[in-house]
């Protein structure tokens, strides 16, 4: 799971190109970088390792907050220009699984903390230490899906170069063959797309469009999706069209993987390890004190999930967009899109609303 300060990406990924904001003014004086981002503007890059995690006493923690008892090991520090950590620092810390009266999110509100979990965090510049830890802007357990060391290793590679040069990198990532890549990459690309003119960005476009769906993590790819379609509404043209090619290009990915007849997953207390019925247990060796979603058992990827719930609707209730909708299709696998459409239209676990929306879609393939 990934998270930045208040926002669980396992039920919505965070809006990762509006971040930015949350380190704004956290380095006076510094040099202005042609693009700017959650990674550049972090004061601190670290990444954890936990080495044990206590339960709580008794079974059920007190509803006003709740401090997870942690020993984390520092393994690896990718920015850290105020020397917070040293080499293989170990220290505990309180990690808050419950905000305070259930009304301010945490950050390690829902996580699953266990030991041997390794995490990656992002830090405004003067928090050191625990606070590093207890309070960072955004935090990611690094679980394999994609390799978001290497993605914030290359967002401070070419931070300091001029905005072409960037484009050029960020286009030969994407195009290439080597790990995927996550949110971090995701939100340092809408910045790039929406920091230049159309001419200046749109060798990293192409790229985008023309390169396989599996450069990115389903995390990525809903990313970026949802940081294009954050600027949509006042969006030039060619950043419109690049959204709707996406949307299209994304939607049938892990459409293969698709079992339909599941039932819709539920919103479950955890507790240690008491789960009702339709409720996911935890990972072994590991707790989690609050509300969290059980595994979703829809069938579907979250950018499905998020397409059909959200991208799809505004981009048919939009006129310009509709009509990139149209446009745009017969170059996208069509036929692809109709199956996988047709497929979660005709399936009796999926929300009325999903199927609905679904079969719109289909309908509009033919």
């Amino acid at each position: 799971m990934l998270k930045t300060r208040g926002l669980t990406v396992t039920t919505r990924i965070t809006l990762l190109a509006a971040l930015p904001a949350i380190f704004a003014g956290s380095a006076p004086g510094a040099a202005k970088l042609a693009v700017e981002s959650l990674v550049t503007q972090a004061g601190t890059i670290f990444v954890v390792e936990i080495e044990d995690a206590k339960p709580p006493e008794p079974a059920e923690p007190p509803q006003t907050g709740y401090l997870l008892p942690v020993r984390a090991r520092v393994v690896r520090v990718l920015k850290d220009p105020d020397s917070v950590f040293g080499a293989s620092d170990s220290f505990a810390a309180g990690l808050n699984q419950i905000p305070n009266g259930w009304a301010v999110a945490s950050i390690w509100d829902g996580e699953q903390v266990g030991p041997g979990q390794q995490y990656l965090l992002l830090a405004r510049r003067g928090r050191g230490g625990l606070d590093s830890l207890q309070s960072p802007a955004y935090v990611e357990l690094l679980s394999g899906e994609s390799d978001s060391v290497a993605d914030a290793e290359l967002i401070l590679s070419v931070a300091s170069l001029p905005l072409a040069d960037q484009v050029s990198a960020m286009a030969a990532a994407v195009a290439g063959a080597g790990d995927r890549h996550g949110p971090l990459l995701s939100g340092h690309l809408c910045e790039i797309l929406t920091s230049g003119s159309e001419a200046e960005v749109s060798f990293l476009s192409e790229a985008l469009v023309h390169g396989t769906g599996s450069a990115f993590s389903d995390s990525g790819r809903r990313s970026l999706l949802q940081g294009l379609h954050q600027i949509a509404p006042h969006a030039p043209n060619h950043l419109l069209r690049l959204f709707v090619a996406l949307t299209l290009k994304y939607f049938p990915i892990g459409g293969e993987n698709f079992e339909p007849g599941k039932p819709l997953a539920k919103l479950c207390t955890l507790m240690m390890a008491a789960v009702g019925e339709g409720c996911a247990a935890p990972m072994p060796g590991t707790y989690s004190a609050t509300f969290r979603r059980a595994a979703d058992w829809s069938g579907l990827t979250a950018t499905q999930r998020a397409t059909l719930d959200l991208y799809l609707p505004w981009i048919r209730s939009n006129e310009r967009t509709a009509a990139l909708l149209r446009s745009l299709l017969p170059a996208a696998a069509a036929d692809q899109i109709r199956r996988v459409a047709a497929t979660i239209a005709g399936d009796p676990g999926q929300s009325d609303s999903r199927r609905a929306e679904a079969l719109r879609f289909e309908a509009f393939t033919r």
